[in-house]
């Protein structure tokens, strides 16, 4: 995030792929705004981590998906 916001030019970084730079870009026009998340509200944890049933629960609801068993 500190390189995408910072509009100093990071010059070890010529190899980064052109998608960043868009974001980038994005950034300095302040188009987006990048934001901090905690891994404990990071809801696509629930897709790469296995989680405890109640934080699963929590970013399952978080995203919409309900229990379709009832």
């Amino acid at each position: 995030m500190r390189i995408a916001e910072e509009s100093k030019d990071f010059g070890r970084l010529k190899h980064v792929d052109v998608k960043f730079h868009y974001l980038r870009d994005l950034v300095r026009q302040k188009k987006i705004v990048l934001q901090y998340i905690t891994t404990v509200d990071q809801q696509a944890d629930m897709m790469t981590k296995s989680l405890p049933v109640l934080a699963f629960r929590k970013h399952c609801a978080g995203v919409g998906l309900a229990n379709s068993s009832g």
